[in-house]
């Protein structure tokens, strides 16, 4: 069918929320950890076809997937140029996989190339996710590409231009003087938080072990203490350690 764009207002977090939340048991079964990096600049209300939105980040965020065996697969969204409302943001789809052979870069976004399990170049297959992929960038005025990511792995990378609308008041926490401890194992995903949490104002104190956060905690209960303790799953039971402060 004939590919349209239907704009119309929608929450950009909300929506990048669910869909990753909608692929999260595909990683699990890899033991892949899914990351959401939105900082608080990024505008949340928008308007622009969230139907097609998803469906470039679904197929981005599934092909990482498939492609990396362990690790982590991120998706970033950074704030671009606004002009009279209008916002060119920037997404990025990173993974720990075997990347994008520097030969099918420049091809990998047409019909009749894709990639076969190992990375290697598949011809005569249809390659129609990627390929609508691009039509649906270009139709938001964006651009796509794939490049490798500092540090091993493949980075797609594509902008869309989307109205931007003023956030509600109770849809922008605001956690300005706030202090948060946050405890999280990977590397990426506590970069992530942690940048988000700023992005709102709030002093964050990022930790990557159980034991580190329990050790925090017990010497700011003599001094500065925190607002807001944040942990993530992977630390473990969060009773283990809280019942021995």
């Amino acid at each position: 069918g004939r590919l349209e764009l239907e704009p119309r207002p929608f929450s950009l977090r909300e929506l990048l929320e669910e869909t990753l939340r909608g692929l999260w048991v595909r990683a699990e079964q890899k033991g892949l950890e899914l990351i959401l990096d939105c900082p608080g600049e990024v505008p949340n209300r928008v308007v622009g076809d969230p139907v097609r939105l998803r469906q470039i980040v679904t197929n981005l965020v599934g092909n990482a997937i498939k492609f990396t065996d362990r690790g982590w697969i991120r998706l970033a969204v950074e704030p671009g140029s606004n002009h009279t409302g209008r916002e060119t943001l920037h997404f990025a789809v990173e993974d720990t996989g075997f990347g994008v052979p520097e030969e099918l870069r420049s091809e990998i976004f047409e019909q009749f190339t894709q990639l076969r399990a190992d990375g290697s170049p598949e011809k005569g297959g249809t390659g129609l996710g990627l390929a609508i992929c691009a039509r649906l960038v270009e139709m938001m005025d964006g651009e796509i590409r794939a490049e490798e990511r500092e540090g091993g792995g493949a980075r797609f990378a594509f902008t869309a231009v989307l109205d931007v609308l003023p956030d509600g008041a109770d849809e922008t926490p605001n956690l300005s003087g706030r202090s948060v401890l946050l405890g999280c194992p990977l590397l990426e995903a506590r970069r992530a938080l942690a940048r988000t949490l700023r992005g709102h104002g709030a002093e964050v104190t990022a930790l990557a072990s159980a034991s580190e956060v329990g050790r925090e905690l017990q010497s700011a209960s003599g001094g500065a203490r925190f607002d807001l303790v944040l942990l993530d799953d992977p630390l473990g039971d969060p009773d283990a350690f809280f019942s021995d402060l």
